[in-house]
């Protein structure tokens, strides 16, 4: 494998005669999820969020005015130096002696998915009407989340591989994520999120199982890849990325690149 010492753009990596073929592009998710649920077995369903947004993560550690200097401090990190908010929370917490236990007990928490208005559609009727028609009913403090599992008409499961990166939307940033996923010998679409990138897999994974060692391989290239966010999906069983627009998000996330990494040996779906 050869390993170039400058990062190009587009990104490509030799592997013996292969390479992997990126392309640029500027489409909507919701143009782009189509394509990939079309190609699933037929009969096969599919599920949306709709998430209420009622309360920042910062939010449930803030009541506590004993906290405001930690929170303060952690978020002039992450906004200088992309440390992770949590991640600073409770290391600050702990050097300081601060509300430990507090901080210990809201760094635990975890909204099951079940508790928002679930949207189930059968995968090969969905199209960007569909989906920009939900996102137009949602109020004004939801978001639409799509998520990875897919039940079959036999009413076992499988996930659409899917990750949120760590990293700020720029041309180098681009380029570290498609070798990310490059090394993960995937294949599938990275969007810019407006904050980060996301990845939709153009294959699918098996169950449970599957999704587990999808989720741990790629909580390896943590920082580059958001591990608590990981954390959030192993728990819940299956992956959620948003799809419309969000409250500090205009537009829904982006189709940026393409990547199609030879020698995947997973099924794979329309792209």
């Amino acid at each position: 494998m050869n390993s170039a010492s400058r990062i190009d753009t587009p990104y490509t990596r030799h592997l013996g005669d292969a390479m992997s073929i990126v392309s640029e592009t500027k489409r909507s998710v919701i143009h782009v999820l189509p394509n990939l649920l079309h190609s699933l077995p037929p009969g096969a369903s599919i599920r949306l969020h709709a998430i209420s947004l009622t309360q920042d993560t910062e939010a449930r550690i803030v009541d506590k005015p004993s906290l405001k200097p930690v929170v303060d401090e952690a978020l002039k990190l992450r906004r200088e130096y992309r440390v992770p908010f949590w991640e600073a929370v409770l290391l600050i917490a702990r050097r300081d002696s601060i509300e430990v236990d507090a901080v210990l007990e809201a760094a635990n928490h975890h909204q099951p998915m079940e508790a928002f208005k679930n949207i189930d559609l059968v995968a090969n009727s969905v199209t960007p009407e569909t989906l920009d028609g939900l996102i137009t009913s949602l109020e004004s403090n939801q978001v639409l989340t799509f998520s990875s599992q897919i039940t079959l008409i036999d009413g076992s499961t499988i996930h659409i591989p899917m990750l949120d990166f760590r990293i700020r939307p720029n041309p180098e940033n681009l380029n570290l994520a498609t070798m990310i996923v490059d090394h993960a010998g995937l294949s599938g679409h990275i969007f810019d999120s407006g904050n980060s990138y996301h990845f939709y897999g153009t294959s699918t994974v098996d169950g449970a199982a599957g999704l587990a060692n999808f989720l741990g391989k790629f909580s390896l290239f943590a920082p580059f890849v958001d591990q608590r966010w990981i954390a959030h999906q192993l728990i819940e069983g299956a992956c959620a990325l948003r799809i419309s627009r969000g409250k500090n998000f205009a537009e829904p996330p982006r189709q940026v690149r393409y990547v199609a990494t030879p020698g995947s040996n997973r099924t794979a779906l329309g792209s």
